[in-house]
Protein backbone atom coordinates (compact mmCIF):
# COMPACT_ATOMS: atom_id res chain seq x y z
CA UNK A 1 0.00 0.00 0.00
CA UNK A 2 0.97 3.51 -0.91
CA UNK A 3 2.11 5.53 2.23
CA UNK A 4 -0.34 8.53 3.76
CA UNK A 5 0.57 11.53 2.76
CA UNK A 6 1.87 13.70 5.55
CA UNK A 7 1.28 16.98 6.14
CA UNK A 8 3.68 19.34 8.28
CA UNK A 9 1.50 22.24 9.96
CA UNK A 10 3.11 25.32 11.88
CA UNK A 11 1.84 27.86 13.50
CA UNK A 12 4.59 30.71 15.36
CA UNK A 13 3.17 34.34 16.12
CA UNK A 14 6.64 36.43 15.06
CA UNK A 15 5.49 39.32 17.28
CA UNK A 16 6.32 41.78 13.88
CA UNK A 17 9.84 40.23 13.77
CA UNK A 18 10.63 41.77 17.05
CA UNK A 19 13.04 40.31 19.45
CA UNK A 20 11.74 39.27 22.98
CA UNK A 21 11.08 42.68 25.35
CA UNK A 22 12.68 44.74 22.67
CA UNK A 23 11.71 47.16 19.56
CA UNK A 24 14.82 45.53 17.57
CA UNK A 25 13.45 44.17 14.28
CA UNK A 26 15.55 40.79 12.98
CA UNK A 27 13.45 39.72 10.10
CA UNK A 28 16.32 37.46 9.01
CA UNK A 29 15.90 35.92 11.94
CA UNK A 30 12.52 35.07 11.11
CA UNK A 31 13.14 34.12 7.78
CA UNK A 32 16.18 31.31 8.93
CA UNK A 33 13.22 30.06 11.61
CA UNK A 34 10.51 29.77 9.47
CA UNK A 35 12.74 27.74 6.73
CA UNK A 36 13.94 25.62 9.34
CA UNK A 37 10.39 24.47 10.14
CA UNK A 38 10.36 22.28 7.15
CA UNK A 39 6.90 22.68 7.27
CA UNK A 40 4.14 22.22 4.67
CA UNK A 41 2.26 24.86 5.82
CA UNK A 42 2.19 27.48 7.96
CA UNK A 43 0.17 30.13 9.77
CA UNK A 44 2.31 33.05 11.10
CA UNK A 45 0.44 35.58 13.48
CA UNK A 46 1.34 39.87 14.00
CA UNK A 47 3.27 40.04 10.59
CA UNK A 48 3.97 43.50 9.45
CA UNK A 49 3.35 44.67 6.47
CA UNK A 50 5.25 48.23 5.60
CA UNK A 51 4.94 49.40 8.68
CA UNK A 52 6.82 52.39 10.19
CA UNK A 53 8.07 50.76 13.23
CA UNK A 54 9.16 47.69 11.01
CA UNK A 55 11.30 49.80 8.25
CA UNK A 56 9.08 49.39 5.55
CA UNK A 57 9.31 45.93 5.20
CA UNK A 58 6.54 43.63 3.50
CA UNK A 59 6.79 41.14 5.76
CA UNK A 60 4.17 38.58 4.25
CA UNK A 61 5.97 38.39 1.36
CA UNK A 62 9.47 38.25 2.56
CA UNK A 63 7.85 35.60 4.81
CA UNK A 64 6.01 33.36 2.07
CA UNK A 65 9.30 33.76 -0.90
CA UNK A 66 11.46 32.60 2.20
CA UNK A 67 9.54 29.12 2.30
CA UNK A 68 9.20 29.05 -2.09
CA UNK A 69 8.79 31.24 -4.79
CA UNK A 70 5.94 28.72 -5.79
CA UNK A 71 4.04 28.46 -2.90
CA UNK A 72 0.91 30.02 -2.17
CA UNK A 73 -0.29 32.33 0.79
CA UNK A 74 -2.75 35.05 1.95
CA UNK A 75 -2.58 38.16 4.24
CA UNK A 76 -5.61 39.04 6.46
CA UNK A 77 -4.29 42.26 8.09
CA UNK A 78 -6.43 43.22 11.09
CA UNK A 79 -5.08 46.68 11.22
CA UNK A 80 -4.13 49.44 8.48
CA UNK A 81 -1.98 52.39 8.68
CA UNK A 82 0.81 53.68 10.82
CA UNK A 83 -1.77 54.12 13.56
CA UNK A 84 -3.41 50.69 13.61
CA UNK A 85 -7.08 51.47 12.39
CA UNK A 86 -9.43 48.50 12.54
CA UNK A 87 -9.58 47.14 8.80
CA UNK A 88 -13.22 48.19 7.51
CA UNK A 89 -14.28 47.26 3.76
CA UNK A 90 -11.53 45.48 1.75
CA UNK A 91 -7.43 45.80 1.85
CA UNK A 92 -6.47 48.75 0.97
CA UNK A 93 -2.63 47.38 0.45
CA UNK A 94 0.03 49.30 2.28
CA UNK A 95 0.79 49.28 5.99
CA UNK A 96 -1.04 46.94 7.93
CA UNK A 97 -0.62 44.05 10.38
CA UNK A 98 -2.29 40.72 10.73
CA UNK A 99 -2.31 36.96 9.93
CA UNK A 100 -0.43 35.17 6.84
CA UNK A 101 -0.74 31.79 5.49
CA UNK A 102 1.50 29.89 3.58
CA UNK A 103 1.37 26.65 1.89
CA UNK A 104 2.92 24.26 -0.50
CA UNK A 105 -0.11 23.22 -1.74
CA UNK A 106 -2.69 25.65 -3.51
CA UNK A 107 -4.98 27.35 -1.49
CA UNK A 108 -8.51 27.29 -2.70
CA UNK A 109 -11.45 28.80 -1.87
CA UNK A 110 -9.66 31.41 0.32
CA UNK A 111 -12.12 33.86 3.15
CA UNK A 112 -11.08 36.80 5.20
CA UNK A 113 -13.18 37.14 8.69
CA UNK A 114 -13.18 40.00 11.00
CA UNK A 115 -13.94 39.95 15.03
CA UNK A 116 -14.35 43.27 15.76
CA UNK A 117 -12.51 44.84 18.41
CA UNK A 118 -13.54 43.27 21.64
CA UNK A 119 -13.98 44.98 24.93
CA UNK A 120 -11.27 47.41 24.66
CA UNK A 121 -8.98 45.35 22.16
CA UNK A 122 -7.79 45.38 18.72
CA UNK A 123 -9.42 44.10 16.27
CA UNK A 124 -9.05 40.11 14.82
CA UNK A 125 -8.99 38.08 11.66
CA UNK A 126 -8.95 34.60 10.55
CA UNK A 127 -8.02 32.60 7.12
CA UNK A 128 -10.00 30.11 6.18
CA UNK A 129 -9.38 28.47 3.16
CA UNK A 130 -9.21 24.55 1.50
CA UNK A 131 -6.05 22.51 0.47
CA UNK A 132 -6.28 19.08 -1.25
CA UNK A 133 -4.17 16.64 0.64
CA UNK A 134 -3.74 13.36 -1.54
CA UNK A 135 -7.55 12.55 -2.58
CA UNK A 136 -8.56 14.95 0.32
CA UNK A 137 -9.53 18.18 0.78
CA UNK A 138 -8.78 19.55 4.36
CA UNK A 139 -10.37 23.03 5.74
CA UNK A 140 -8.02 25.47 7.04
CA UNK A 141 -8.50 28.05 9.82
CA UNK A 142 -5.59 30.33 10.63
CA UNK A 143 -6.47 33.05 13.34
CA UNK A 144 -5.15 35.15 16.57
CA UNK A 145 -7.50 35.71 19.20
CA UNK A 146 -8.08 38.07 21.57
CA UNK A 147 -5.63 38.06 24.34
CA UNK A 148 -9.25 38.99 26.29
CA UNK A 149 -10.34 36.00 28.08
CA UNK A 150 -13.87 35.49 27.28
CA UNK A 151 -13.78 37.24 23.87
CA UNK A 152 -11.01 34.98 22.39
CA UNK A 153 -13.95 32.11 23.49
CA UNK A 154 -16.77 33.41 21.24
CA UNK A 155 -14.23 33.99 18.32
CA UNK A 156 -12.62 30.64 18.67
CA UNK A 157 -16.30 28.83 18.61
CA UNK A 158 -17.58 30.96 15.92
CA UNK A 159 -14.60 29.99 13.66
CA UNK A 160 -15.46 26.39 14.61
CA UNK A 161 -18.59 27.12 13.53
CA UNK A 162 -17.79 28.98 10.25
CA UNK A 163 -15.33 26.12 9.48
CA UNK A 164 -17.28 23.16 10.23
CA UNK A 165 -19.09 24.21 7.32
CA UNK A 166 -16.48 23.80 5.18
CA UNK A 167 -15.39 20.16 4.29
CA UNK A 168 -13.37 18.00 6.93
CA UNK A 169 -11.10 17.18 8.19
CA UNK A 170 -10.49 20.57 9.31
CA UNK A 171 -7.54 22.38 10.91
CA UNK A 172 -7.62 25.21 13.47
CA UNK A 173 -3.93 26.82 13.44
CA UNK A 174 -2.72 30.01 15.28
CA UNK A 175 -2.44 31.93 18.54
CA UNK A 176 -5.58 31.49 20.46
CA UNK A 177 -4.01 33.28 23.78
CA UNK A 178 -5.34 30.76 25.73
CA UNK A 179 -3.66 27.75 27.64
CA UNK A 180 -4.85 24.37 27.05
CA UNK A 181 -6.24 23.99 30.07
CA UNK A 182 -8.73 27.35 28.79
CA UNK A 183 -9.32 25.47 25.67
CA UNK A 184 -10.87 22.20 26.40
CA UNK A 185 -13.50 24.03 28.10
CA UNK A 186 -13.98 27.23 25.45
CA UNK A 187 -13.59 24.59 22.34
CA UNK A 188 -16.88 22.87 21.35
CA UNK A 189 -16.66 19.19 21.07
CA UNK A 190 -14.86 17.19 19.18
CA UNK A 191 -11.66 19.89 18.60
CA UNK A 192 -8.92 18.08 19.69
CA UNK A 193 -5.36 19.32 19.93
CA UNK A 194 -3.04 17.30 17.31
CA UNK A 195 0.41 18.01 19.70
CA UNK A 196 0.80 20.00 22.83
CA UNK A 197 4.27 21.96 23.95
CA UNK A 198 4.75 25.30 25.21
CA UNK A 199 4.91 28.02 23.76
CA UNK A 200 5.26 31.19 25.82
CA UNK A 201 7.17 32.83 27.16
CA UNK A 202 10.28 32.38 24.23
CA UNK A 203 13.16 32.59 27.08
CA UNK A 204 11.13 30.39 29.39
CA UNK A 205 8.00 28.99 28.06
CA UNK A 206 5.65 28.18 30.38
CA UNK A 207 2.52 27.79 28.71
CA UNK A 208 1.34 26.88 25.59
CA UNK A 209 -0.91 29.56 23.63
CA UNK A 210 -0.08 28.41 20.21
CA UNK A 211 -2.18 25.76 19.02
CA UNK A 212 -3.46 23.25 16.15
CA UNK A 213 -6.63 21.79 16.80
CA UNK A 214 -8.64 19.13 14.22
CA UNK A 215 -12.16 18.28 13.78
CA UNK A 216 -12.45 15.48 12.12
CA UNK A 217 -15.64 12.92 12.29
CA UNK A 218 -14.06 10.33 9.79
CA UNK A 219 -10.75 9.83 11.46
CA UNK A 220 -9.04 10.51 8.80
CA UNK A 221 -5.88 12.89 10.53
CA UNK A 222 -3.61 10.77 12.44
CA UNK A 223 -0.81 12.74 14.25
CA UNK A 224 2.65 11.71 14.42
CA UNK A 225 4.37 14.02 16.95
CA UNK A 226 4.66 17.53 17.65
CA UNK A 227 7.61 19.92 18.50
CA UNK A 228 8.58 22.96 19.81
CA UNK A 229 10.68 25.21 17.72
CA UNK A 230 12.74 28.44 19.21
CA UNK A 231 14.44 31.51 17.68
CA UNK A 232 16.19 34.54 18.84
CA UNK A 233 13.24 36.32 17.75
CA UNK A 234 9.50 37.04 18.92
CA UNK A 235 8.23 36.33 22.23
CA UNK A 236 6.93 33.01 21.06
CA UNK A 237 8.28 29.60 20.00
CA UNK A 238 6.41 27.94 17.41
CA UNK A 239 4.68 24.86 17.50
CA UNK A 240 4.87 22.20 14.50
CA UNK A 241 2.96 18.70 14.17
CA UNK A 242 3.24 15.92 11.64
CA UNK A 243 0.06 14.99 10.44
CA UNK A 244 -0.83 11.35 8.50
CA UNK A 245 -4.17 12.13 5.98
CA UNK A 246 -5.63 8.95 4.72
CA UNK A 247 -7.05 9.01 1.27
CA UNK A 248 -10.49 9.78 0.79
Amino acid sequence: AAAMPSLRVGTWNIAGARREQTNQVDLDAVVAGVRALGVDLLAVQEVDRMLARSGRADQPAVIAQALGTDWFWSYAPALVGDDFRPLSGPDPGGPGYGNLLVSRLPLAAVEHLRFPPAGGGEQRTAILASIQVGSRPVTVAATHLSNRQGHNVRQLRELQAVAGSRASPRLLVGDLNMPSTVLMFASRRGWPETGRGRTWPNSAPTQQLDHILRNDPAGAVQPRGARVAAAPVSDHRALVVELDIAAS
